[in-house]
């Protein structure tokens, strides 16, 4: 045998190896292309069904079936509300402040107490610090 014909059959032995080789891996990438196919195509489905259950759930009426069945709170009403001008000028008499609409505790029993005085306190400097500007 020739030298070349041997150095020719050891290529095209590397060659259909080297091709076999990439078969397999071609295989192998077309698979994971197919899964993450799948994957998208579930993410998206869940995707559109999370945002019309945010849609159902975000609704002004949901949202107020949900308040009044869980949080056992009644709708406010127009004569509960009371605009900043009204508290800072009343029709008829001194200025209100929050101070004088929340009564402060007698005497501070528990530390939840004091920390609700300061607070109480917080209020009604911001808002006197406001009504000042």
């Amino acid at each position: 045998m020739r030298k070349s014909t041997v150095g020719v059959g050891l290529l095209t032995a590397v060659i259909g190896f080297g091709l076999f080789q990439l078969k397999y891996e071609v295989m192998t990438l077309e698979s994971q292309y197919r899964q993450l196919n799948r994957e998208i195509r579930l993410s998206e489905e869940s995707i559109s069904v999370l945002r019309a259950e945010w849609a159902h759930l975000t609704n002004p009426s949901a949202l107020q079936n949900m308040a009044r069945k869980h949080l056992e709170v009644d709708t406010v009403t127009s004569k509960q509300l009371i605009s900043f001008k009204r508290l800072a000028k009343p029709r008829g008499g001194a200025a209100l402040t929050p101070a004088s609409i929340i009564p402060a505790p007698s005497s501070p029993d528990s530390e939840l107490e004091m920390i609700l005085d300061e607070a109480i306190k917080e209020i009604s400097y911001t808002a006197a610090k406001k009504g000042k500007r």
